[in-house]
Formats: C-alpha cells, sequence, structure tokens
C-alpha cells in the first residue's frame, strides 16, 4: 500500500471534495514566523466587563501615530484586523503589500458587515508581507488583534493506494513475464525510498489491466546529461488495446525544492507529475509511450477504499464522480477556438488546466503566457481545496512569462545539470 503525492489536480478527487465546507480558521498573530517587524504583538488583559473578556485570550498590538507592524501572509490567504468592542473605518489605518521585493504598494482594506474588522483579501497565489500603519495624523493610539486565514484541507475522499505490478512487456524484452527491474527514488526530506520505473523515450511500454479502473500515472522527467534548457515541453501517450485511447501533455522544470536519490545517486530530475488514466470494463492490453525519458509508477484507485464503507465512505463516492465525467482523449492541440474563448467560470478544474497550457504554448495567441499564468492564479483562489494548485500557478509564470527569478534558465556549457546549495 503507498499514498499518491499527486502533483495535477485530481477531477475526481476535487468532485468529492467540492461536496464538503472547506474549514476557515483564524489564528492570532502572536509572534514569528507570521510576524515580522515593527509594534510586536503583546497579550492583553481583559478589564473584567463583559465588552472585554473576549480581549483577554487576543495578543494586540498598540499602534500610535505613525507606528506600524508588519506580518506575513501564506499564498491565497486573507489577514484581518480586529478592534474588540469598537469600530474600525478604513481611514484608522493605512495598508500596504509587497511579495518580498522591498517594494510595498498601498492596498485597500475591506470593512467587515459587524464593522469592528477590516480585510485584507487575497491577491493572487504567492505569499505577502503586509504593513498595518496608523497615520502619523490620527488621533490617539489604536489597539487591534491581527488574525490570519487558516484553511484546513481535508484529506483525500478517494486516494490511489495500491501500486500497479510492471512487467517487461517491450520489444526488447527477453522475457515478457518477468517484472522489470525498479530503481528507488528518495528525496531528500523522506525517509525512505518509493520503486519506481524506467520508461524510455523509445520502445514503447506494454501492460495487461482489468478495467474498469481509474490509474495515477506518477512520474519524474529525467534531464538528459547534455540539456541546456530547465524548461520541458513533453507527452505521453497512452494506447488502448492497440488504439489511440489519452494524450497527457506536461510542461516541467526541474526539481529545486529538495534532491531527488536515484538508487542512492543524486540525480537531476523534474518535478513530481501527475497524470491520470481512466479505463473501461475488460482485460485491455495499456501501451505507454513518453516524448522523453522518465521514471514513473503506477497507482491504482480502489472503490469503495474505506474499512466498513457504509459507515465511513462519502455518500458521493468516487465510483459515481468517474461516471458523471467524461474522458478527455485528446491533447491540448485538440482544442478549437471555440472551447477556448469559453469563459473560466463555465470550465471544470481539468477543461482550465489544458486550457491554460495550451494557451501557454500555442504562439499564436498574444500575451498567451500571461493569460496562462493568470487563469492558473484564478484557479487557484476558486479552489481552495486543493493547496497545490497555488505552488503550480507559480510555476506556470516562470514557464510561459517573462518574470524570471533569479535562477537561471539555461546553462552556458553543456556539462550535466546539478544544483547545489
Amino acid at each position: 500500500m503507498v499514498v499518491a503525492a499527486l502533483a495535477s489536480p485530481d477531477a475526481v478527487n476535487l468532485d468529492v471534495l467540492g461536496r464538503y465546507p472547506l474549514p476557515l480558521r483564524w489564528d492570532n498573530v502572536r509572534g514569528a514566523p507570521q510576524w515580522v517587524a515593527g509594534v510586536k504583538p503583546v497579550p492583553t488583559a481583559g478589564n473584567g466587563d463583559a465588552v472585554n473578556q473576549e480581549s483577554r485570550w487576543f495578543y494586540q498590538v498598540r499602534l500610535p501615530p505613525g507606528a506600524s507592524t508588519t506580518v506575513w501572509i501564506p499564498a491565497n490567504e486573507s489577514l484581518r484586523v480586529y478592534r474588540s468592542g469598537g469600530r474600525l473605518d478604513p481611514q484608522d489605518l493605512q495598508f500596504m503589500v509587497a511579495n518580498g521585493s522591498g517594494l510595498l504598494v498601498g492596498a485597500a482594506a475591506q470593512r467587515s458587515a459587524q464593522g469592528d474588522s477590516l480585510l485584507l483579501p487575497p491577491d493572487g497565489s504567492e505569499e505577502r508581507l503586509a504593513r498595518i500603519r496608523r497615520p502619523a495624523t490620527a488621533t490617539g493610539s489604536l489597539e487591534v488583534a491581527l488574525f490570519i486565514s487558516r484553511r484546513d484541507a481535508l484529506s483525500e475522499p478517494a486516494p490511489y493506494r495500491n501500486r500497479v505490478a510492471v512487467s517487461a512487456r517491450s520489444p526488447t524484452a527477453k522475457d515478457p513475464s518477468l517484472p522489470m527491474t525498479p530503481v528507488w527514488l528518495r528525496p531528500s526530506d523522506q525517509a525512505t525510498a518509493q520503486p519506481y520505473w524506467s520508461l524510455p523515450a523509445q520502445p514503447p511500454l506494454r501492460l495487461t489491466v482489468q478495467g474498469p479502473l481509474r490509474l495515477a500515472l506518477e512520474h519524474r522527467v529525467r534531464y538528459p546529461l547534455t540539456e541546456t534548457q530547465t524548461r520541458q515541453d513533453y507527452r505521453i501517450y497512452a494506447h488502448l488495446n492497440g488504439r489511440p485511447w489519452q494524450a497527457l501533455d506536461f510542461v516541467v522544470g526541474p526539481e529545486m525544492r529538495r534532491v531527488i536519490w536515484v538508487d542512492g545517486c543524486a540525480e537531476t530530475l523534474g518535478r513530481l507529475e501527475t497524470g491520470y488514466l481512466e479505463l473501461p470494463a475488460g482485460s485491455h492490453e495499456l501501451t505507454l509511450t513518453a516524448t522523453l525519458p522518465l521514471y514513473f509508477r503506477l497507482l491504482a484507485q480502489d472503490d469503495p477504499d474505506y474499512l466498513f464503507p457504509d459507515l465511513n465512505a462519502p455518500r458521493w463516492r468516487a465510483a459515481a464522480a468517474r461516471a458523471a465525467r467524461s474522458v478527455e482523449h485528446g491533447s491540448i492541440w485538440d482544442l478549437t477556438p471555440a472551447q477556448l474563448a469559453r469563459p473560466l467560470e463555465r470550465m471544470t478544474l481539468a477543461e482550465e488546466e489544458r486550457t491554460a497550457l495550451r494557451l501557454g504554448r500555442d504562439n499564436h495567441y498574444r500575451d498567451g503566457g500571461l493569460t496562462a499564468a493568470l487563469a492558473s492564479q484564478q484557479a487557484a483562489l476558486a479552489h481552495r481545496e486543493a493547496p497545490r494548485l497555488s505552488p503550480q500557478a507559480q510555476d506556470l509564470i516562470g514557464h510561459f512569462t517573462l518574470f524570471r527569478n533569479v535562477l537561471p534558465i539555461n546553462k552556458p556549457s553543456r556539462v550535466p545539470q546539478q544544483f547545489a546549495w
């Protein structure tokens, strides 16, 4: 039994998760890492009256005229400035935000319906620094409590736990009945390695599977030793019984958040990506072909996947979610202009992802890369139940726009890529 570390949005899981409210929490800012600079929050003792009884549990900041405090806001989260027992007007405080570059930009706060709070809503899918300042022309000090929103992501209701055994059924296999030799991948932040299999660009790999079945194809691209570009566009073809079934398109960069050990040796690989294959009932021969070499493993979804499913399983199960959606057989290049022109709010998350990849890679559309990145940011804001969407949206900004970080996108020599800290 294994648990998939899914990197791409799974329409089935999101469909089940979307039927449950996402819990919203407000964490009182008490110190680092939420508090960064300026006036530090301190515990405040209540005065004994009913109005201030709740404030004795808060850490508050006392802002005299001209004073400020700076807090860190995670991606897709909001800031709430609360005044116990009083009213807050937008002119009582000044808000400025920054992305860590040192440039502060003014931001407009919204007053709550109760009138005792000012809210700074999320803006984009990246973390921010927010400076809250009492205007120098204000009269008297102001005591407020700072809160940062937090949404507790629910666990995956339809996980992929069962690893599918891979046999060496390829034209070069001497004995198709023998299983392929796995390679063991271990990220530097994990204690144990997991078995993967090598999928070269050629020849194709053939598997025998029994449907109906939904598979998660979890993989990492293997960078050629002489590769000079960090961004890699590639496709995985899935043929069923010799006929084209699904085409999965990906755009990926190298894994820079952690070191990946392959059989005990560090290797430059792409970030973890996952594609999903929906297979109909019956016995099938599944053929996989990739345009770039990669390490992969197949994880199967069971339904029901619960102990005592009548008591523990959600009412809307994975099988129902799978039956309610159609299988996307074509690639992103099969999308028509009419499909690309549809409003985002009328698309499913899977359709939004395919549309963003097409706009980002197709040079026929002006500012297609920026449109793709902004569409991904909007999808991350609309689907808070999928926290993995935020870093994916940030990755698309680097892939499809001219905004670059300090890391290079190419290297002047053809020596093997290597990242060091």
